[in-house]
């Protein structure tokens, strides 16, 4: 069952997101597409809206900062896809300039994940990427849900049974790189190659910089890739949808409490290990990180 930590409970005064339709501004239809939470004491007296490019209408407040969740993974660690075979399912390379940072790593082959349970109907196992079961998929694309995209994968069980009724989750919605007023900086790089050492965050409110966001339900904000966010539309859904095997933590919390982690630095190669390569092109070329 999804958990959510005490304390976060959804506000009342919403204000409504709006598309907007159209090859230019001059054609552009505003179609209402959800209810989003104001994250301030009243509602916004302007109407949000976005296109392919996230532009917003001007609003009453200085800053636009959506309520967001962070989508991971159960305290049940019995729920977990096993270390030592998924380990063997990548392969690790040097740097190519002779760097004598970490090696970069990259999976061979479909995912594939071993668990120590037999339940067939496990909805989401949680290991390095996520799968899904397929009838979660099919969910999430009926309630029209964006930001990610799928792939065939395969979970064998304790008793050795294999099932294919399963899709990697690959998180594609961008939020662009941690603003550096939140403190995060580029602490090691090597000149010879992409990898990156990044660390530590002073400022857990000002880690998103909301214009780069484009505006999809699952997104993730450079470099912080494993902490796969949500918004509240998505959260709410979550919620009461009967899915199993996740947990929902509000913005950052579960990573501010964990936060003197970050003081060894997050270390990140190019973009395309964690988005495809396309996306990565499309996101990371002008910032270096493709």
């Amino acid at each position: 069952m999804p958990c959510v930590p005490q304390g976060c409970a959804i506000q009342r005064e919403y204000y409504l997101e709006i598309r907007a339709v159209g090859e230019s501004p001059a054609d552009w239809t505003l179609r209402p597409i959800s209810w989003l939470q104001c994250p301030y004491s009243r509602p916004l007296t302007n109407y949000g809206f976005c296109d392919s490019r996230m532009r917003h209408l001007p609003c009453s407040h200085m800053d636009f900062m959506p309520s967001f969740y962070q989508f991971q993974s159960p305290r049940n660690h019995q729920l977990l896809a096993d270390p030592e075979t998924t380990f063997k399912q990548w392969e690790y390379r040097s740097c190519p300039a002779g760097g004598t940072h970490p090696k970069s790593g990259r999976r061979i082959g479909p995912l594939h994940y071993t668990v120590k349970h037999n339940n067939r109907e496990e909805h989401i196992i949680w290991g390095p990427q996520i799968t899904v079961h397929v009838t979660v998929v099919e969910r999430l694309e009926r309630e029209g849900f964006t930001g990610f995209r799928t792939q065939p994968a395969r979970v064998s069980f304790l008793d050795g049974g294999i099932s294919d009724q399963y899709k990697e989750f690959t998180v594609t919605g961008w939020a662009g790189v941690v603003r550096p007023e939140s403190g995060m900086r580029v602490l090691e790089s090597c000149s010879g190659c992409l990898w990156k050492n990044y660390g530590p965050i002073a400022d857990f409110d000002n880690v998103i910089d909301w214009d780069q966001w484009t505006g999809e339900d699952f997104f993730f904000v450079w470099p912080l890739t494993g902490h796969r966010l949500c918004t509240e539309r998505a959260a709410k859904w979550l919620e009461v949808s009967g899915i199993r095997s996740f947990c929902l933590g509000q913005g950052f919390e579960s990573l501010q409490r964990e936060k003197r982690s970050l003081n060894f630095g997050i270390p990140r190669g190019p973009l395309s290990s964690v988005l495809p390569e396309d996306l990565a092109i499309k996101y990371g070329k002008s910032l270096g990180l493709e």
